[in-house]
């Protein structure tokens, strides 16, 4: 068995058969298939509430598009150095959320600091109230923005 990625071992033989075996016949698709049917409901059975689900072809793409749906392009995803998505992951994380960093903190035994230290660090990175370019964030009233000559736009 190879344990080093989900996606370099072959298919186990029921898999296999599963696929053969749905490849009879037309079914819908994007989520309206009998199978994704059955595994929302064994899902909704097993969490005792209403769930929806998105199948996804790996672990890397799972971790990815999770990450993707908390941080937005302009944030980072504070972890551990030796974190699986830092490690293992090879760039999907940024990838999909459009840009977002991993800001890697470091602890002894994989252990991160705690959340005082990821909030330090992700200061330290400059990631906490700025925007793409670097440029602080500030409030501009709207008669000081209309005596500029900068309605809708912060100064």
């Amino acid at each position: 068995m190879n344990f080093s990625s989900d996606t370099a071992a072959p298919a186990h033989p029921a898999i296999l058969e599963a696929m053969f075996a749905a490849s009879k016949g037309p079914s819908p698709s994007y989520g309206s298939d009998p199978w994704t049917a059955a595994a929302r409901q064994s899902l909704r059975d097993v969490f005792e509430t209403d769930l929806d689900i998105w199948l996804v072809s790996s672990g890397t793409a799972a971790n990815a598009l999770a990450l993707a749906t908390l941080c937005p392009s302009h944030g980072a995803v504070i972890c551990h150095n030796e974190a699986h998505i830092e490690r293992d992951e090879r760039g999907a994380p940024e990838f999909f959320t459009g840009g977002a960093k991993l800001a890697l903190l470091p602890g002894a035994h994989a252990r991160a600091k705690g959340a005082r230290a990821a909030r330090a660090e992700a200061r330290r990175r400059g990631r906490r109230g700025r925007r793409h370019g670097g440029a602080r964030r500030r409030r501009v009233d709207g008669a000081r923005r209309r005596r500029c000559g900068r309605e809708g736009r912060a100064a």
